[in-house]
């Protein structure tokens, strides 16, 4: 159902990460984001989106599966 909803909704971006994976949003979700969530990051998605670009990624030390 989840997917549903957000193949019916307006993508507002969508990366893929270093490791391979898929990270999207709505733009209806990230108001909900900058609205409720975290206001602090109202004028912040170009930074949110860079995050899924970073420069070093580190093996976990803890993780088993990672």
């Amino acid at each position: 159902m989840e997917n549903d909803v957000i193949a019916n909704a307006e993508i507002l971006f969508e990366v893929t990460t270093p490791l391979g994976f898929s990270v999207r949003t709505t733009a209806e979700y990230w108001q909900f984001i900058v609205t409720i969530k975290h206001p602090v990051m109202l004028d912040r998605l170009a930074d949110v989106q860079n995050t899924f670009d970073p420069d070093e990624i580190r093996l976990s030390k803890t993780d088993s599966q990672g």
